[in-house]
């Protein structure tokens, strides 16, 4: 099979600093394919930007990576399986040519929309560059909100060498520094129904050894691991956070979602589990191993009284309706709008 120079010389520069980089400011020397692909890109984007009536049928946001390379970021590991080999890109930045991308889909043009970055599936290194172009775009006074539209949290800093106890600490996951990002940006933080990526592989093989696979036990552990994911993520950027979370529950491409809510016919009861939770007063435990008792060998990980405090005063009837929708009500509201979106028009 034939492959273009543009395909077959990327293959070996996975950094793409050979197509493009950036001189004092300037475009320097670009290969006569890359410019070719670039000009097609820009093109298409303008297309996408202005679909419908001036932009009506453009989409809101983009998820910028997936799982395996695209030529414009890196991605973070997601598939344990040998036979889908997701090497080639895995863990590295953004290209020259990724930011290109993202500048034009951020970009305000008066015929069409501007479409917002979801971040995730970046690896950590792309992340870290896509808040550093958003905070260029701030610094012209134009407000952009991050969105992990279907997250779970890693329950350690990007610069910890030892993973958290009860949570995930793939850096698929969001670290706290992304977390702090996301919030500070007024954005949107989506909390995956995923069984995977809420809960250590460790703790969960606990619970289910002990509960049983179908037990009532086992169902109510996770609410509290959604639960306590959310609060992690009030725990690490304070009060304003409680506007900042939703579910984002990945229903139409999750490999193994919770068995007790695996659809949005289970909200009800998620959300009833939830309000539960927060209403009794009662301590976060989680399993710590070596006991046929599932809460023999505990671990505290939210105490009632720090519970207590991070719910900063709220109701809990609050709590929930901002989980269930005034959240992304209020993100809607703010920026899937014409004025934000075509004008430059800034959202406090």
């Amino acid at each position: 099979m034939y492959t273009p120079p543009f395909y077959s010389d990327l293959h070996c520069h996975p950094s793409m600093k050979p197509f493009y980089s950036l001189k004092d400011g300037k475009r320097e020397t670009i290969w006569e394919e890359f410019e070719a692909n670039l000009k097609m890109l820009e093109t298409n984007i303008s297309r996408l930007k202005k679909w419908g009536d001036q932009g009506s049928n453009a989409p809101l946001y983009i998820t910028f990576s997936h799982h395996f390379w695209n030529l414009f970021a890196g991605h973070a590991s997601s598939i344990d399986n040998p036979f889908l080999n997701q090497k080639e890109g895995r863990d590295t930045d953004i290209s020259g040519l990724g930011r290109l991308v993202i500048e034009q889909l951020l970009k305000r043009i008066p015929d069409g929309r501007r479409i917002l970055i979801d971040v995730k599936h970046l690896s950590r290194s792309s992340r870290a560059s896509f808040y550093s172009i958003v905070r260029d775009f701030q610094s012209k006074n134009d407000q952009i909100p991050m969105i992990a539209s279907h997250a779970a949290v890693t329950g350690i800093s990007k610069n910890s060498h030892k993973p958290h106890p009860f949570f995930n600490s793939s850096d698929i996951n969001l670290f706290n520094e992304d977390i702090v990002e996301i919030c500070n940006s007024n954005g949107l933080i989506g909390i995956m129904m995923e069984e995977g990526r809420l809960v250590d592989k460790t703790v969960m093989k606990l619970v289910k050894k002990s509960s049983g696979p179908h037990s009532e036990q086992l169902k109510a552990f996770y609410a509290v691991a959604v639960l306590a994911n959310i609060l992690h993520i009030v725990d690490i950027a304070g009060e304003k956070a409680w506007d900042c979370v939703c579910i984002g529950s990945d229903f139409d491409g999750m490999i193994n979602s919770l068995d007790t809510f695996d659809s949005v016919a289970t909200y009800p009861s998620l959300f009833k589990a939830l309000h539960e939770i927060l209403s009794s007063g009662n301590p976060i435990l989680f399993p710590s191993g070596g006991s046929d008792d599932v809460y023999a060998a505990t671990e505290k990980l939210y105490s009632s009284e720090k519970i207590k405090d991070l719910m900063y005063g709220q109701h809990v009837d609050l709590i929930i309706e901002k989980l269930a929708y005034a959240n992304t009500e209020r993100f809607l509201q703010s920026y899937f709008t014409e004025s934000y979106l075509k004008s430059t028009l800034i959202i406090a």
